[in-house]
């Protein structure tokens, strides 16, 4: 049991500096990169021109974004890696928005299996 808790402490660093990561490319409008720190599987389910068409979606609707606040993480540790879902509070020009983004950890890699956002009322 105590072993689980330390591999989930050390994975929930892990997902946080993917998201810190994540969202440096948001800002950059690095969408294909971080297309590419998508799993597999995901990557079979949306297209590389659907995923940037829905991030540029998501930054004109929502306008730039500076901070963000973490509301909530759990974790599923298996042994095939580790799932951490962190959810966000984030601080945006136009409307915030909570970011619900799902981390798949095996193999040394941190990779984006889900990005959910869901748009508050605009300012």
């Amino acid at each position: 049991m105590g072993l689980q808790g330390c591999n989930a402490d050390k994975s929930f660093d892990e997902a946080e500096e993917a998201t810190r990561v994540f969202h440096q490319r948001i800002v950059q409008k690095d969408y294909k990169a971080m297309y590419g720190d998508r799993t597999e599987s995901t990557k079979k389910t949306l297209s590389e021109r659907d995923f940037v068409n829905l991030m540029e979606l998501i930054a004109r609707d929502a306008g730039s974004c500076s901070s963000s606040v973490l509301q909530s993480k759990n974790a599923l540790v298996t042994p095939n890696g580790t799932m951490i879902q962190l959810v966000y509070r984030r601080q945006c020009e136009k409307r915030n928005l909570i970011e619900q983004l799902d981390w798949y950890i095996a193999g040394g890699k941190c990779l984006l299996n889900e990005y959910h956002v869901t748009p508050l009322s605009p300012h």
